[in-house]
């Protein structure tokens, strides 16, 4: 009986191990579950944070572009109201020479000519409507050249041209009349 007694008292004492092993292991695998949920939540979190950051940023990075589309839209914009501004100044300036203050535009453009040639004796040359304007110039070319209104001025040799034809002139002045028209039209 000793031994059923022991033997009794051995499964009694194995069993009480084994529950007390399982409990400890189901204690332990909680733990575990419960610190991977932990982390799961921790990582969700993570990526949702991450994910709200990375909209927020392409959400930034489409307002800037589309902020600079619309800079770049509006400065072509204005670019081509200065340009039909110009194209106006240029109209006027080839429709001025119909009027009869141009004739004495014309012969102070040639005297200027000749003064910055420096040689009162060299050749001044016009289109061929403007010859007639100047026929009493004694240094009048008369072979016409191709422009809109205005003269050059050559030396006799043809080394040195003074060009004040209305092209050239509204070509030098082009960036004032440039900046006159931006300020008007948007200043």
């Amino acid at each position: 009986m000793a031994i059923e007694k022991l033997s009794a008292q051995i499964a009694q004492s194995a069993q009480e191990e084994a529950e007390r092993i399982t409990r400890n292991a189901q204690a332990a695998g909680a733990e575990v579950i419960k610190g991977a949920k932990s982390a799961a939540v921790q990582r969700k979190k993570a990526a949702e944070d991450e994910a709200k950051e990375l909209v927020s940023t392409q959400r930034a990075e489409r307002i800037a572009a589309a902020k600079l589309e619309a800079k770049k839209l509006i400065a072509h914009a204005q670019d081509e109201a200065v340009g039909a501004s110009l194209q106006h100044v240029w109209s006027e300036l080839k429709q001025f020479r119909r009027t009869k203050e141009y004739a004495k535009l014309l012969q102070s453009l040639a005297s200027q000519a000749l003064d910055e040639l420096g040689d009162r004796d060299g050749i001044v040359y016009v289109n061929s409507e403007d010859q007639k304007l100047l026929s009493g110039m004694k240094n009048l070319s008369k072979k016409p050249i191709e422009c809109a209104g205005g003269c050059v001025a050559e030396s006799k040799g043809g080394s040195v041209r003074v060009n004040l034809t209305l092209e050239a002139i509204f070509e030098s002045e082009q960036d004032g009349f440039r900046k006159k028209a931006y300020d008007s039209l948007f200043g």
